[in-house]
């Protein structure tokens, strides 16, 4: 008489994985800025030898950028910034800062004659310059006098004493138009990011597998009693478990008397097997044993089939 009987296994995983690719590296050029001290009144450079120079990647991953100044004051911080208006209608200076975004592009302290020596740097800005919502992208035209900019909208650049800028607000705090080197143009730089960002959802799962699914017990005589077979149970989620076993309702009335013990040590017990595996971590794997004994007084009925389920608790 061929008893057989099946292990049920439940699995459910859920895993989401977003990505978003970076655009590819583009061409990379090196235009040149001059930042110079202005007359506030007409905003007309001051020629008196004070002065910056960026000179800079127009695109790539980071903002790629050297930079040098003389004539400023000695031993003295200094902060370079994309300084981003508001758009405040006629006039630009009603609303001022330049947190609109804005960034903080570096920051440098002059030596004992005033100077910034030329060095090349990298920033990662993570955002084009200029970025919205920075009114002179497309809001004013700086073309046309006093300015007579080659480029009528872009990023502003300008070298600010570092006590009169916020770094964590991206701020200009006290406006110093003296102590200022402002931008003589405009500029534009595409940030074509290097990085992929990756985002994953880990469910959290109790979850567990067997292996076999199926155990076929053979011809087996009243009074006789099966080979030992293995099961193991291997933890595939997310805490560490206890396991339990137990017969389905279904099973055929032979499998009342199926024995089950964890790994080779101590007797075959029948249910209830609560517990049968105890703290199980994740990704380990224990095995119980299990035969079946036919009591000598069975009347043989044919094939009889039974369902054996395991079950895993958070421990």
């Amino acid at each position: 008489m061929k008893k057989l009987v099946s292990v049920l296994l439940t699995l459910a995983v859920v895993l989401g994985l977003s990505l978003t690719m970076a655009a590819p590296v583009a061409a990379q050029d090196d235009p040149t800025l001059m930042l110079e001290n202005k007359d506030s009144s007409n905003w007309t450079v001051i020629e008196d030898g004070i002065q910056g120079t960026l000179v800079y990647y127009s695109s790539g991953p980071e903002f790629k950028f050297k930079f040098n100044a003389t004539g400023l004051d000695n031993n003295t911080g200094y902060s370079l910034i994309y300084y981003a208006d508001f758009d405040t209608g006629a006039d630009r200076f009603a609303v001022w800062g330049g947190n609109n975004p804005g960034a903080l592009i570096a920051n440098f302290t002059t030596d004992g004659s005033g100077d910034i020596p030329a060095t090349w740097q990298s920033v990662e800005l993570n955002m084009n310059l200029p970025c919205h919502p920075d009114a002179n992208i497309d809001v004013y035209d700086y073309s046309g006098p006093p300015d007579n900019y080659t480029h009528a909208h872009g990023a502003k650049i300008w070298l600010v004493p570092s006590t009169d800028y916020s770094a964590s607000a991206c701020k200009v705090t006290t406006w110093a138009p003296d102590e200022f080197l402002f931008e003589t143009d405009l500029i534009w730089y595409t940030d074509t990011g290097s990085s992929v960002s990756l985002t994953a959802d880990v469910p959290d799962i109790v979850a567990i597998s067997v292996n076999p699914t199926s155990i076929d017990f053979g011809t087996l005589l009243p009074g006789s009693t099966s080979d030992v077979f293995n099961i193991n149970v291997t933890n595939i989620g997310t805490h560490t478990v206890n396991v339990s076993a137990s017969l389905d309702a279904s099973s055929d009335a032979l499998f009342g008397n199926l024995g089950m013990r964890f790994d080779s040590s101590g007797s075959f017990g029948t249910e209830p097997w609560d517990n049968i595996i105890t703290d199980l971590a994740m990704d380990g794997s224990k095995y119980v044993q299990t035969r079946l004994p036919v009591p000598s007084d069975y009347t043989p009925s044919g094939t009889e089939t039974g369902l054996l389920i395991f079950e895993a608790t958070a421990a």
